[in-house]
C-alpha cells in the first residue's frame, strides 16, 4: 500500500464492491441513489468511480 491507501488490497475491495453493485443491478436493485458508483455501457455497467465517497457512505471519515 502506498502513502495515500492505495495498492492491491484497495484494487481487491474494489473488484468486490463492483461485483456486488453488478448483481444487484441485475437482481433489479435501483442503484441510482449511490452517488459513488458511476453506470458505463457494458455487460457489467456499475463500478464504483468514489471510492472516498463509499467509505463516506460506510460513515467512515478518510483521512
Amino acid at each position: 500500500m502506498d502513502h495515500n491507501g492505495n495498492g492491491t488490497f484497495k484494487d481487491e475491495v474494489i473488484y468486490h464492491l463492483n461485483n456486488s453493485a453488478n448483481t444487484a443491478f441485475k437482481n433489479g436493485t435501483d442503484l441510482n441513489e449511490f452517488d459513488f458508483l458511476a453506470q458505463r455501457k457494458s455487460a457489467n455497467p456499475f463500478y464504483v468511480a468514489d471510492f472516498d465517497g463509499y467509505l463516506r457512505y460506510l460513515g467512515r471519515t478518510c483521512v
